[in-house]
């Protein structure tokens, strides 16, 4: 204390606990004739926003005008050293002010310090107050006479500190249906969601209302409209997908209407159907496979005809014997003198002759490829393998310095698969290590070449070589 009015009125005199000021007996006072006055207390350890109740005098008043209060984290000579918390303001006499000052200090501090500059009377700056305490809560608990519990607060986190004036809960916020500085306070109608921060008008519910489940804001019998979802129908469908519940776009070249699916340009190939999801793919297979087995009936009914006439042909023109003789001798016994030189053994038949020739050609060039002895050469014998199942299609990208993962692509490749499945899986984190200015470049298939593909591209940033 900067003075004392005498022994009767020391410093602890403000903090006996003695509340009771309706004589100075009870008081501190500093000397008179000065030009400041100030009081200060060390807490011994740091508090934060804590409460501070000022006892005043009430036999006389006159000194209450013009009182400050302190607070600093580190002891000062300087009396004004810190934070100035709280001045009392009203008449020179002090009749307009309370006996009981309480006032919150904010902020973190240990030493709090009375002091004035006011002369009121004329006597100078004086200071003569009862008593002065310093209150927080502990154990859990805030507010005015900490009153309340800090685990009945619905802070998104449940473990956030617990501010003891307060109950402010700062690291998150509130739970969903709870608002207000400590989340206690629950949403008001047509408000839902964390600290009740959305409104049930702006849902996107089949049936309109203007109230909602507090909590979630969950639509009446969990029904968006076309092109909406999640549980409060909020989020709009992705690319590639319509409806209530966001389906999943048929087999289009481009992405389907947001409300109906229905496909706005083709199908693609082995799909049908408004939103082009009826799969004719076996139907097309099975009447493949038929008309396969049909052109071989007729091949092999063709074929059959053809040996058929080739057999009665040779049979009729004495190639083949009747009945198992020699043509030769078939032949000779039916000449007569009337053909001359035929019996002559110089003469040869003209089809024996190139019939022979025919084979001997044969043999010289099938000897002239595969020699004796080497049929089963190495150099002689092909391997061939034999794959039984359907054709795979795999997809990758390279670059000068680098290449992609290997993708194997099931089923067809539609432009919305091209988009999650590669692009924006593999190919752009690949494109985004790549240093400068890179441009990409893909074929011209159909789903390469998708509206869908393009928007994709264009929202990621990635120039396309056309």
């Amino acid at each position: 204390m900067s003075s004392h009015f005498d022994r009767r009125h020391p410093a602890s005199k403000a903090v006996d606990g003695v509340t009771s000021a309706n004589e100075d007996g009870y008081i501190v006072h500093t000397v008179t004739g000065q030009s400041s006055a100030w009081w200060k207390v060390d807490l011994q350890t740091l508090v934060h926003s804590a409460q501070i109740i000022l006892y005043f005098r009430t036999n006389y008043k006159y000194r209450r005008n013009g009182v400050h209060l302190y607070t600093s984290g580190a002891s000062s000579s300087e009396p004004k050293e810190g934070n100035l918390c709280h001045t009392v303001k009203g008449r020179p006499n002090g009749t307009d002010i309370d006996d009981v000052l309480n006032v919150t200090c904010p902020g973190t501090w240990r030493y709090l310090t009375v002091y004035t500059d006011t002369d009121n009377d004329g006597g100078g700056a004086i200071l003569d107050f009862a008593e002065v305490q310093v209150w927080i809560c502990v154990g859990g608990k805030y507010g005015p006479s900490c009153a309340q519990n800090c685990d009945s607060r619905h802070c998104k986190v449940f473990t956030s500190p617990c501010d003891h004036i307060t109950g402010t809960c700062p690291a998150g916020g509130c739970q969903d249906g709870w608002t207000g500085v400590d989340c206690s306070t629950a949403c008001g109608s047509g408000k839902y969601g964390a600290n009740c921060a959305k409104d049930c008008s702006s849902r996107q519910c089949m049936t309109f209302s203007p109230t909602c489940d507090r909590f979630t804001g969950a639509c009446p019998a969990d029904r968006c409209k076309d092109g909406w979802t999640e549980v409060d129908c909020t989020a709009e469908c992705k690319l590639g997908t319509y409806g209530p519940d966001c389906s999943r776009c048929g087999h289009c070249d481009i992405t389907c209407n947001v409300e109906d699916g229905r496909c706005a340009g083709e199908c693609l190939d082995g799909f049908t159907g408004d939103r082009c999801d009826v799969d004719v793919r076996d139907s097309v297979a099975k009447i493949g496979l038929i008309g396969g087995a049909i052109g071989m009936a007729i091949g092999m009914a063709v074929m059959l005809l053809v040996v058929v006439g080739l057999f009665t042909c040779l049979l009729k023109h004495g190639r083949i014997p009747a009945n198992g003789t020699d043509p030769k001798e078939g032949r000779k016994k039916g000449y007569t003198d009337e053909t001359p030189g035929l019996e002559n053994p110089d003469y040869t038949e003209l089809n024996d002759v190139t019939r022979e020739r025919e084979e001997k050609s044969a043999y010289d060039v099938v000897q002239s490829q595969i020699r004796q002895g080497e049929h089963f050469a190495g150099g002689n014998v092909v391997a061939h393998g034999r794959f039984g199942g359907s054709s795979v299609m795999i997809w990758g990208g390279v670059a000068m310095n680098g290449r992609t993962d290997i993708v194997v692509v099931n089923e067809n490749l539609t432009g919305q698969r091209y988009c999650d499945e590669i692009l924006i899986p593999i190919v752009f984190p690949f494109l985004r290590t790549m240093p400068g200015n890179v441009v990409f470049q893909d074929g011209n298939a159909r789903p390469h070449r998708a509206r869908i593909v393009a928007a994709c591209l264009q929202q990621h940033g990635v120039n396309r070589m056309e």
